[in-house]
Order: structure tokens, then C-alpha cells, then sequence
């Protein structure tokens, strides 16, 4: 009658392992899902899609493109989330920057605009920069 009692209980310490297992496989996917839809992430890849390529895959100014504007420093400055929105809606005149920074209202929407603010705050932040993801 023991050794039957320690098989139980053997089967069912392994079914509950079993079920712990299957319920953090869920909450993992959950975990994943909430975390891609934060704004810094999804501001990340309109940052790397668009700006990636004058202001460097991790804002600091070294890129391919940059090397066609002489001695600009194009890398990201710790700025307020206004500037970076008004710059990026309206271009790099508008704030006193250079004129070749395009403005993005029309190519953008609404919510890339708010994400890639999220993403660049944290990005020219020397503070918070290992907050985000290259």
C-alpha cells in the first residue's frame, strides 16, 4: 500500500509540473504580446525604417547616409518630447535644425509619430538609453 501511495503521489507532483509548465507557456505569449505593443518598441522599427539611416541604428550618428552631409552631427540629442514631435511633423527649419531634416506628417501617422517620440526620448537620454532595444 506504500509503494502505491508514492506512485500517486509521483503521478500527480508530475501533472502538476505539467500544468505549471503550460500555464507560464501562456503567460510568457502574453508577456511577449504586451510587451511588443509598447510604444518604444513599435517606435523603434519606424526609427530604424526611417531615421535609421541619417541618424545611425542606434541614434548616436554613425550611419551610411550620413557620411553625404559633411560635419553634421546627426546623432540623436537629449531633447524634450515636444521638440523631437515638432521636428519630426515639421522638419529640422522649423526648430533651427537643418534643412535637411524632412518633415514626416504626411508620411507618418498619428501613432508612429507618438511612437518613435516614445523611442527617441528614451534613445537621447544617455541615462535611460539601455532602457530599449537595438
Amino acid at each position: 500500500m506504500r509503494r502505491g501511495a508514492t506512485v500517486v503521489l509521483r503521478v500527480a507532483g508530475l501533472f502538476f509540473v505539467m500544468l505549471a509548465t503550460l500555464a507560464a507557456g501562456q503567460d510568457s505569449r502574453e508577456a511577449v504580446n504586451r510587451e511588443t505593443s509598447k510604444p518604444v518598441i513599435r517606435g523603434g522599427i519606424v526609427f530604424k525604417s526611417y531615421c535609421g539611416l541619417f541618424h545611425g541604428e542606434h541614434g548616436d550618428g554613425k550611419a551610411r547616409a550620413a557620411k553625404l552631409y559633411g560635419k553634421l552631427n546627426l546623432a540623436i540629442k537629449h531633447r524634450s518630447a515636444e521638440y523631437y514631435e515638432t521636428i519630426i511633423r515639421q522638419g529640422g527649419p522649423v526648430v533651427g535644425g537643418s534643412a535637411f531634416m524632412p518633415p514626416r506628417q504626411y508620411e507618418l501617422s498619428e501613432e508612429q509619430i507618438g511612437d518613435v517620440v516614445a523611442y527617441i526620448t528614451i534613445v537621447g537620454d544617455p541615462v535611460r538609453r539601455g532602457e530599449v532595444v537595438y
